[in-house]
């Protein structure tokens, strides 16, 4: 009848509203389960760091559950038609313009000019359009040693908010190229050829020659987002530790660089100025703490 008559209305409808939504998700809890573990803290990195070697038959045991979490996921999502995120070729360019930014400009201090930063622009969408061109499964996307644990004799994965459907060979890079870890380059070996036959053994299968290209284009793109991160997490979120790693990512990097069935000669180059200048910024910012 009046203003106040209207606004006294409106609130009642909104409470009521309220806590019908309240009800509603409530009942939706109920109906449900939500089933938790305590997996303790036997991460990979606590069991394997610093004896990498020796954890071979672990390490073939991580790979084989990581092609039939791909594969059988991914089986899972399409069955069920669920929705999912997709590695798209934005998200593939954020990750490498995170590493230009925080690792190459703001931990290295190289800075390019405008001709040399549309190079830069180039042959990283070429980067992404190569990793696009790859099969897409699910993916955990941090797939790194101190996301895995070992509980009750099974491998299990945590910290998988990021997963999406992806280049599939994204995970294992971060595995085997993981900064956190030393695995030696026989080892690798072993384990891209131990995955292949995994995924073959769930009808999945990749010849040789393709699966190389798509491991070394994933592991370039993986590379760059962790030397991203490590410059992010260091010099912005003050997680200084995470300089330690900077040089052992690098060093996978340039030699994906050198490995890559596709020439990215800028890159090349700022990796090389990158290896020269990176022990004095890291002594620099290490001083600055």
């Amino acid at each position: 009848k009046d203003v106040k008559s209207l606004h006294r209305a409106m609130i009642w409808g909104t409470v009521i509203i309220g806590a019908m939504m309240i009800g509603v998700t409530s009942l939706g809890v109920l109906s449900a389960g939500v089933l938790m573990e305590d997996l303790g803290d036997r991460t990979i990195y606590r069991i394997a760091r610093g004896k990498e070697a020796e954890h071979l038959e672990l390490y073939r045991k991580i790979v084989r559950s990581l092609a039939e979490f791909q594969v059988r996921g991914t089986a899972a999502l399409d069955a069920d038609s669920q929705e999912i995120r997709i590695f798209t070729r934005p998200m593939l360019l954020w990750e490498t313009g995170y590493c230009r930014e925080n690792f190459f400009r703001r931990l290295c201090g190289i800075v390019l000019s405008p001709e040399r930063e549309a190079q830069l622009d180039r042959e990283l969408l070429v980067l992404a359009q190569e990793n696009e061109r790859s099969p897409y499964l699910l993916i955990h996307r941090d797939f790194q040693s101190q996301n895995i644990l070992l509980h009750n004799g099974r491998i299990r994965f945590v910290d998988y908010q990021g997963a999406r459907l992806a280049p599939y060979a994204y995970d294992l890079a971060a595995l085997l190229k993981d900064p956190y870890m030393a695995l030696p380059s026989a080892m690798r070996d072993e384990l891209c050829m131990e995955y292949r036959n995994a995924l073959a053994g769930l009808d999945y299968p990749v010849p040789e020659e393709e699966f190389r290209r798509h491991y070394t284009l994933a592991s370039l793109q993986r590379n760059m987002q962790a030397l991203g991160a490590y410059g992010f997490l260091s010099l912005v979120k003050g997680k200084m530790r995470y300089l330690d790693y900077a040089a052992p990512c690098l060093e996978f990097l340039i030699d994906g660089l050198e490995r890559s069935p596709v020439a990215f000669p800028l890159l090349k180059e700022l990796c090389a100025n990158a290896r020269e200048v990176l022990p004095g910024r890291i002594n620099h910012y290490r001083g600055a703490e």
